[in-house]
């Protein structure tokens, strides 16, 4: 009985001392590839739990016990994990979301990442959606840029059935969250986030209120701001030398809905749209 115990002891020490390895390398991997974060305080404590349990454990059973339970707590978790993804499949969600989870040319996110970090460049890993989370726990009520096309059910039809309806009528917003943290996209390893204005669009509040216009702008990502910080994009550059300059543009925007934005302009009586 005894020379059972002994052994599996020796075998649940062996397990811990490998996990609490296994636990430390894959933190310090996490750690180096994107960056801290305070998710990774659970690894770490399971790699201290671990390393208190052989150092300090007299008693064999508590280590047997202890790694059967955390044999049955994974395992539990990871059956639970794979019951969702076959009875819950997200994939129609997913490609419907596919905007929102890094970047615009999020395959080419990775690439552009390990380049960053080869040559020394500080390169933001995090996805959207963890930006808002970081930024929401700050107290920060934070938005993602939210493109008009993305708002349309079929993404293949091309501007058909929208997706909000309000008392049965289908409506679809040209602008984003208006007065709020905006968070949109990353390409050059910083995410670009900005005050939205009081329609929702990449502008200093207060302009539209101003009469005359000097420039009205529409168009689709470039005239947004993707993906350069925002005193840099070209509509700042040109409204350094004409205050009033108005910026209706969002991604994705193609002639139809760069002429849906024209009646909102304040003081244009004509709008020309490009055919491209």
């Amino acid at each position: 009985m005894e020379k059972d115990e002994s052994t599996a002891a020796y075998i649940a020490d062996v397990i811990l001392g490998a996990a609490s390895v296994v636990v430390f390398g894959l933190c310090c991997f996490l750690v180096v590839r994107h960056g801290w974060s305070s998710s990774y305080l659970v690894l770490f404590s399971f790699m201290v739990i671990g390393g208190l349990l052989l150092r300090y454990s007299l008693r064999p059973a508590l280590r047997i016990n202890a790694v059967l339970l955390l044999m049955a707590l994974g395992t539990s978790l990871w059956t639970g994990e794979l019951a969702l993804a076959v009875l819950d499949d997200l994939t129609s969600v997913q490609k419907q979301m596919h905007w929102l989870p890094f970047q615009s040319g999020e395959d080419h996110a990775d690439e552009r990442a390990t380049v960053a970090y080869t040559s020394a460049i500080s390169f933001d890993r995090r996805s959207r959606v963890e930006v808002l989370s970081d930024l929401r726990t700050k107290g920060i009520d934070a938005w993602p840029a939210i493109p008009p096309q993305v708002l349309f059910g079929r993404q293949e039809a091309s501007y058909q059935d929208p997706l909000i309806q309000i008392d049965g009528v289908q409506l679809l917003p040209l602008g984003g969250i208006s007065s709020s943290t905006t968070v949109y996209c990353n390409e050059n390893g910083y995410y670009v986030i900005y005050e939205s204005d009081e329609h929702g669009f990449h502008n200093p509040k207060g302009l539209w209120s101003i009469t005359p216009l000097d420039i009205a702008v529409i168009g689709d990502s470039y005239a947004h701001g993707a993906c350069v910080k925002t005193d840099a994009n070209f509509v700042s550059v040109i409204r350094q030398r004409y205050p009033a300059t108005l910026n209706l543009g969002s991604d994705g925007n193609g002639p139809l809905l760069e002429l849906g934005a024209c009646p909102i302009l304040l003081s244009t009586t004509t709008c020309t749209v490009p055919s491209d």
